[in-house]
């Protein structure tokens, strides 16, 4: 082989640090520039999308891009998924999805309960205070899309030489530790490895993007339509005036229970899911590369070489200013 496991693993975590500290610095700048030229313009939210996905997503993923690019590639074996399959991985995958957000849950309660830090994702508020055409615009289309160029196709056409194992697990691992909060981190390791074998069996990226766009839009977008116009808080509030809550809950009825039937489509999606998981677990079949990894392997090399250091150390800053109380 003309390169070693370790300026492999150093190239890629040099290349997504890159990405992280790249963006970060291009949002603080750019803030720092549309505050001084349009005092309180951060209050609307079209201006907070675009200080903070335009570096991410045209400066940052083109220089991420062009390093990788000078590791070796390696051609997938390509095969056509089927329509009804692609549905039977949407179940699964909103398995992955509702799993991953209980433990990130969990997770985050314990943390922000034993220590007051603050460790909800800051992307929920945003969502919430977003016009619907640019949420759907960012969050279902351009967000994916970027996002599986990078994680998947970046990444996994290159460390496909360590195996089929070491390659998801790496995309998956890199892909979590992005998001930069506990409230992500689970659930976006757990799609990112059903996104990661979706691609590396069919060697297309628009079945990747496709579950990803699917995911995005009934566990992010659709969400938060129907929690828009919908105060529970003001709800709450009434509650100890039975006069005023009925006005107000006859008033939310209807978005009440078109609430209640998306959340139990989602808990149907997800335990389909998981039976479908179950039952085709020994199907799933996972090849070994020019240069096979374990996962312990693979791990071990991404907390021992330097590149791949930075890059965790730049995504756990991205968990530290998340928790941090302002």
């Amino acid at each position: 082989m003309d390169m070693s496991v370790k300026k492999y693993f150093n190239r890629t975590g040099y290349a997504f640090f890159l990405y992280i500290a790249v963006a970060m610095g291009l949002q603080f700048v750019l803030s720092l520039i549309v505050n001084w030229i349009w005092p309180l313009s951060m209050t609307r939210m079209i201006v907070v999308w675009a200080v903070s996905f335009i570096p991410m997503y045209l400066v940052a993923a083109p220089l991420c891009s062009l390093l990788m690019k000078k590791l070796p590639k390696r051609e997938l074996y390509r095969s056509d998924i089927r329509f009804g399959q692609l549905i039977l991985l949407f179940f699964m995958t909103m398995c992955l999805l509702i799993c991953g957000s209980i433990i990130g849950t969990i997770v985050s309660t314990a943390i922000s309960n034993t220590s007051g830090l603050y460790t909800d994702s800051s992307l929920d508020t945003l969502m919430l205070s977003t016009n619907p055409l640019i949420l759907l615009l960012v969050v279902v289309i351009v967000g994916p899309i970027v996002e599986e160029l990078l994680f998947r196709r970046l990444l996994i056409d290159r460390l496909i030489v360590f195996g089929d194992k070491a390659a998801i697990f790496i995309s998956a691992f890199m892909f979590g530790i992005m998001h930069g909060n506990f409230e992500q981190l689970f659930y976006a390791f757990g799609v990112g490895l059903l996104f990661g074998y979706v691609y590396i069996r069919s060697g297309k990226l628009r079945y990747s993007i496709f579950l990803h766009m699917a995911v995005n839009f009934f566990g992010g977008f659709l969400s938060v339509m129907l929690l828009n116009g919908l105060d529970i808080y003001q709800l709450q509030y009434y509650s100890m005036a039975p006069g005023i809550f009925s006005q107000e809950l006859i008033n939310s009825l209807g978005r009440l229970l078109l609430l209640a039937l998306y959340e139990i489509a989602i808990i149907g999606f997800a335990i389909a899911g998981l039976v479908l998981l179950i039952r085709m677990r020994k199907r799933f079949m996972l090849k070994k590369g020019e240069m096979n990894l374990t996962v312990g392997q693979a791990l071990k090399k991404m907390v021992t070489t330097p590149g791949m250091l930075l890059y965790i150390a730049a995504c756990a800053f991205m968990f530290v200013l998340n928790m941090w109380p302002y």
